[in-house]
């Protein structure tokens, strides 16, 4: 992905994140300094997930416009992942005692992340459910 400069403020998406749980050791992640070069300037975050996956430690973010995977690796490499809601098929959430799973079975990939804040989990589930519901019932109702 070609790097464009910030179109949002780092600290406008770090409050978003702030908002909706995000510890402050979180909020330094690179995958977070590396939003404001993803997101879309009027672009707002609405729940995410950062944690380990099958490819080490990454991210996912769902805003209102679409899905995000980022992974920031060694040596500056970045990988992001954009997935519109459409192409989410299901979701899986498993929850423990203090913490939770959630898998993402989208049509190119399956993103399963673990060790994750359970409030987290079950907020991002929950928004993407919504989000593919109401996809789905769009993709379905004729025009």
């Amino acid at each position: 992905m070609k790097h464009h400069k910030e179109r949002k403020p780092l600290r406008d998406i770090q409050l978003q994140l702030a908002e909706l749980g995000a510890t402050r050791s979180q909020l330094k992640q690179r995958e977070v300094l590396e939003l404001p070069k993803v997101l879309f300037e009027t672009e707002i975050v609405k729940a995410f997930v950062i944690g380990f996956y099958d490819g080490g430690y990454g991210m996912m973010v769902a805003t209102d416009l679409r899905l995000l995977f980022i992974d920031v690796m060694p040596f500056g490499r970045v990988k992001v992942d954009d997935v519109p809601y459409n192409m989410v098929g299901s979701t899986a959430l498993q929850l423990g005692m203090l913490f939770g799973t959630v898998t993402v079975f989208a049509r190119a990939n399956t993103y399963k992340f673990w060790w994750l804040k359970k409030d987290n989990a079950v907020d991002f589930n929950d928004y993407l459910e919504a989000q593919m519901l109401k996809h789905q019932k769009e993709n379905i109702e004729p025009k």
